[in-house]
């Protein structure tokens, strides 16, 4: 459908596609229970949640202002250890060098354990109190930090 000023398209499901959202809800689930499994040295990959990460969190949890979070997995190489976000104006742009200004969340971890808080197998609150990881920043943004 063309929006209102023609320049552009918007999409909508049909009856039939909303119809079908049920089914690829029930399989995404299934799919989340079924997947788990230990994770292997293989399967330790910073590029991978990075990529993750870009893709699925919210620019907008930390409020509308620019928000700089870094994520810094200790047990990587030096030259691959920190990574931030900068979430602005509705945008999350990954920086695998720092942005500039404040940062203002900071997210400190094993890889192991940064990526089993980001499938889900360990609730991110219950990882912060067991010590897994450390989080620093105020208060308001590590409120929202699992957003």
């Amino acid at each position: 459908m063309r929006s209102k000023t023609g320049r552009s398209w918007t999409y909508h499901l049909t009856d039939a596609g909303a119809a079908f959202l049920p089914l690829v809800s029930a399989l995404g689930a299934w799919g989340q229970r079924w997947i788990r499994r230990e994770l292997t040295k293989n399967a330790l990959d910073l590029g991978t949640l990075i990529w993750g990460l870009a893709y699925s969190v919210d620019p907008t949890a930390f409020g509308p202002d620019r928000h700089v979070p870094r994520l810094s997995g200790f047990d990587q190489p030096e030259h691959k250890r920190h990574d931030w976000f900068l979430c602005e104006a509705g945008r999350l742009d990954h920086c695998i060098s720092d942005p500039g200004g404040e940062t203002d969340l900071f997210l400190i971890g094993p890889l192991k354990a940064l990526i089993r808080a980001y499938r889900g197998d360990v609730a991110l609150e219950t990882a912060i109190a067991e010590g897994q990881r450390e989080v620093d920043g105020s208060p308001r943004h590590i409120r929202r930090l699992g957003r």
